[in-house]
């Protein structure tokens, strides 16, 4: 069983021990021309196929989560995903500790030397945490937070790296753009990455709402979502509030989802009966791999 979330989300929790799970899932999907976005539900998610060769390779990788997928990970509330493009190598938030985060890292084989830029979703502990653990190792990534963090995060991190302030889209890399804030109950960004076969949106917590990341995140690339990977905030959302937002994304034409973190069972129930193959189980150590896009 999962820890359950913090009191607040504000506080990073000790990591627990690694619950029970299959072994490390890699799924692995081939280089096909990106679907057309379109108002009708799409359940269809690239097909898997041969591991395609590192240069050609976009890999997601979840390397912190309350859930895992690999029985030699340490399990804690929180969320980061590693994510290696031929020419960047991004982490989405940083979870809730320092130690799990290394750890997790260096057991699935990711090096922190290679983090090139660091993108915090948005202020609370569980994304935040592991941040002055990467930092004290001497890694000197950029780092994308939101113009409203607090100064207790932006101070620290200014000491050691440089803070790229982000309030609205802006492109982060060739292919790579941040959604910029989203105003909800907690303001947040989500990160989105060009792939052959569309684009994968990530999200930290998606407190706004993933349905309305999602169309932000399409209205800054005019592209289609070929995944969804993170937390999607529906544990304590009614099966009314559920199935609305699966319809939401649906209508935007979002292909498959791998909703983890902060979803809640009742949710991923409700996805994966709806989504179908296009659905994916997901936690610490599940891995993705897309063909990288056309060089323009």
């Amino acid at each position: 069983m999962s820890p359950s979330p913090p009191a607040s989300v504000e506080i990073a929790e000790t990591a627990a021990a690694p619950s029970p799970t299959l072994p490390p899932t890699a799924v692995t999907l081939p280089t096909a021309t990106a679907l057309p976005v379109t108002s009708t539900p799409t359940k269809e998610a690239p097909t898997p196929s041969q591991t395609l060769d590192a240069p050609e390779a976009i890999t997601f990788t979840i390397v912190y989560d309350n859930e895992v997928d690999d029985r030699r990970l340490t399990n804690a509330w929180g969320f980061a995903c590693y994510i290696e493009a031929p020419e960047l190598t991004i982490l989405f938030d940083t979870g809730g500790d320092g130690p799990t985060l290394l750890e997790n890292m260096t057991i699935l084989g990711k090096d922190p030397a290679e983090v090139d830029v660091v993108v915090l979703s948005h202020r609370h502990g569980d994304h935040v945490g592991g941040l002055p653990g990467l930092l004290e190792m001497g890694v000197t990534p950029e780092v994308y937070m939101l113009a409203s963090f607090p100064d207790d995060i932006r101070r620290p991190t200014e000491a050691l790296v440089e803070v790229r302030d982000v309030t609205n889209e802006q492109e982060v890399a060739d292919g790579v753009w941040t959604t910029g804030q989203v105003v909800g109950s907690v303001p947040e960004q989500a990160l989105v990455v060009e792939t052959a076969e569309g684009w994968v949106l990530v999200t930290g917590c998606a407190h706004p709402g993933v349905a309305r990341m999602a169309s932000r995140a399409i209205a800054a690339t005019r592209g289609p979502i070929a995944l969804v990977i993170g937390g999607f905030h529906l544990g304590s959302a009614t099966p009314a509030a559920i199935q609305t937002t699966i319809e939401r994304l649906q209508a935007e034409g979002v292909a498959g989802v791998a909703p983890t973190h902060c979803t809640g069972a009742q949710a991923r129930d409700a996805f994966s009966q709806a989504f179908g193959e296009a659905y994916h189980v997901a936690g610490a150590g599940t891995s993705w791999v897309f063909g990288a896009p056309p060089s323009n």
